[in-house]
């Protein structure tokens, strides 16, 4: 059997109002995208062959879903217009569809079943082709067997163990979303790690001994939960989020790559980036980061005591890196295989810039290996350091463009540095939605605790990454 999965942009459109830049298929349900419960579907129903056609195609769901490789599947995707409908779909794919029974699943809705023990059906009952119509006709899954045309499929009234749940707005996303952590968890294959009955864990969880978690609770990968945060009853937290110190996660979800701050409390709510969006109305609130983080605000002694403790290991690290610096920085200098790059870099929110420039590589180099193991390439940042245009420890350090200059404007503190938050958690090349993330909490939590702990493992990571 094969598969056609159709993606209509508008069947979904409130999702990408609500969590702009989300294609509406890749939405995510108990930390799972739409498109994988129709992809666990047809593998139930013994699928092989998927085919997904979209009348606005989005990168992201082919980023998402691959080749079909991890469910057993072969997967391919084609667009079409927006105003083809099944017969011109099914036409313009006939090559695909010869060979065996079609499954069509068409629109914007919810497969609610059991699939540990869905029912057969189709052709093993004798059944011929026919279609299951959502309630308020958003979605369909039509079966057509062998021979048959559109024409000879009948509708029914029910497909036994299956209803097609429609999503017409947030209300619907999140009542779907917590009967299944409520109810219907055992009766899909979740993402997480389940050692015990409502409680899913990603992989890379850090949790603080003061954090509770109260179940049922899903927990994304990446994901950092913070002093006497308290998760739960009923929380999904998605990938890449950070909850901060003495926040309060209840009844609630909180998307991707998102930053809670400290001292907060959401109940019935979506939490997306920095958009808090009223679970039963759809209501949005876009947030200015000073809300996220308020209270926060440092004294000016404790910055001064940061300032002196920069400087102060600032000249430590000249002292002991000028005398490698300068002989490694000589013998680059004459290496075909090194360039020189300058770039503009953003050192204030008010879009202030400097002039840095960095040696690169073309091709793979001992020395250059050891120039950056050694930290080395981070000498003439930290002179910048006691010239007072950037800090020693903090946020990455952002080459000027519009995205950038938006984002930093964006941040309740930018304190541009030599060693960043980021790289003191992974030497190896972070997701950039990865690194905003972090360099969002670094924004609300900087400290000099903190700061000494980002040089010594920044240092660490570099001279003993693989």
């Amino acid at each position: 059997m094969k598969a056609i999965l159709v993606c209509r942009e508008k069947s979904g459109c409130w999702v990408r109002k609500s969590f702009p830049g989300m294609s509406p298929y890749v939405l995510k349900i108990l930390n799972k995208p739409l498109l994988e419960y129709f992809i666990d579907f047809c593998v139930l129903m013994g699928v092989r062959q998927i085919r997904i056609v979209q009348d606005d195609p989005a990168p992201d769901v082919e980023g998402a879903l691959g080749d079909g490789r991890r469910w057993g599947v072969e997967l391919s995707y084609l667009p079409v217009r927006e105003e083809d409908e099944i017969p011109t779909i099914l036409a313009k794919n006939r090559a695909f569809c010869r060979g065996g029974s079609l499954l069509c699943m068409e629109g914007f809705f919810f497969p609610r079943c059991d699939m540990r023990n869905l029912p057969p059906v189709a052709e093993a009952e004798g059944m011929r082709s026919f279609s299951l119509t959502s309630p308020v006709h958003k979605g369909r899954i039509l079966l057509l067997s062998e021979g048959d045309s559109l024409e000879q499929c009948r509708e029914r009234d029910d497909w036994p163990g299956l209803s097609l749940e429609d999503m017409q707005s947030v209300a619907d996303y999140f009542r779907i979303s917590m009967e299944i952590l409520h109810e219907r968890s055992s009766h899909y294959s979740l993402p997480g790690y389940n050692s015990e009955e409502g409680v899913y864990i990603g992989q890379n969880v850090e949790i603080s001994p003061n954090v509770q978690i109260l179940k049922p609770v899903m927990i994304g990968d990446q994901v950092q939960l913070v002093g006497r945060a308290t998760i739960g009853p009923s929380a999904v937290i998605g990938g890449n989020v950070i909850v901060d110190d003495a926040t309060l996660i209840q009844d609630s979800i909180v998307g991707d790559h998102t930053y809670v701050g400290a001292g907060l409390e959401f109940r019935d709510k979506i939490v997306f980036k920095n958009r808090i969006i009223t679970a039963s109305t759809g209501d949005t609130l876009k947030t200015e980061e000073k809300f996220i983080v308020s209270g926060m605000e440092e004294k000016f002694f404790r910055q001064l005591a940061r300032s002196v403790v920069h400087l102060i290991l600032a000249v430590w690290l000249i002292l002991l890196q000028i005398v490698p610096y300068t002989v490694l920085r000589l013998l680059l200098g004459v290496s075909p295989r090194i360039v020189r790059r300058k770039r503009e870099y953003l050192v204030s929110k008010s879009g202030k810039t400097i002039s840095i420039t960095t040696l690169e590589t073309t091709r793979p180099s001992i020395l250059y290996g050891l120039y950056r193991r050694l930290s080395l390439d981070k000498f003439p940042l930290v002179l910048r350091v006691l010239r007072g245009d950037l800090f020693l420890a903090g946020q990455t350090l952002r080459e000027k463009t519009a995205a950038s200059t938006a984002f930093v404007r964006d941040l309740f503190l930018y304190q541009p540095a030599a060693f960043t938050y980021p790289e003191s958690l992974s030497f190896s090349q972070q997701d950039p939605a990865d690194a905003d993330i972090h360099d969002r909490y670094y924004s609300a939590n900087p400290r000099i605790g903190m700061d000494v702990k980002i040089i010594m493992l920044s240092i660490f990571n570099r001279l003993f990454s693989s």
